[in-house]
């Protein structure tokens, strides 16, 4: 990690983070994005941390403080969360993720947290293995489903809806 350093994000990285974040994310633009992250700089619950090398963004991670219910969650209290983290492909396997999340975990600590969780796609090995690395432990595995209703497959509104 020499030449990197990590800092907590501030209003005026919004567009380096939010540019960092579309990489991450891919299918939302960037419009969209900077408008979420602009109302999550305001939530104090969520910090997000840079990495820089040579003054130039080469990552980011996103913490929140989470008290509603999360997966292998075992304190009552609010829990520290990673919502994610991305490092550009140039900077990977360095050391550059593993600083970003502690400075999320220290961030989530001294906010009170007496635990840090997280998630990532089942079918995503590279980031399951990066938690596991990290001391992370897996607490449950999930599968979500869907159907549409019938009134929303003939495009009919539900009998409840206020348009009746």
């Amino acid at each position: 990690m020499d030449g990197v350093i990590i800092k907590r994000a501030r209003e005026r990285d919004i567009g380096a983070l939010t540019r960092l974040l579309c990489e991450l994310y891919g299918n939302i633009s960037y419009g969209e994005l900077l408008a979420e992250n602009k109302a999550r700089f305001a939530d104090r619950k969520q910090a997000f941390f840079l990495a820089y090398r040579d003054e130039v963004p080469v990552g980011c991670c996103h913490g929140a403080l989470r008290e509603e219910y999360v997966n292998g969650k075992r304190y009552d209290g609010a829990a520290g969360y990673l919502e994610g983290v991305y490092v550009k492909p140039d900077d990977r396997l360095r050391g550059v993720a593993s600083a970003l999340v502690a400075a999320c975990e220290d961030w989530a600590w001294q906010n009170g947290c007496l635990e840090f969780l997280s998630d990532c796609r089942l079918e995503n090995a590279g980031s399951y293995h990066f938690h596991l690395r990290l001391g992370f432990a897996e607490t449950e595995r999930c599968v979500f489903f869907r159907k549409d209703l019938p009134a929303a497959r003939e495009g009919q509104p539900s009998p409840f809806s206020s348009r009746h």
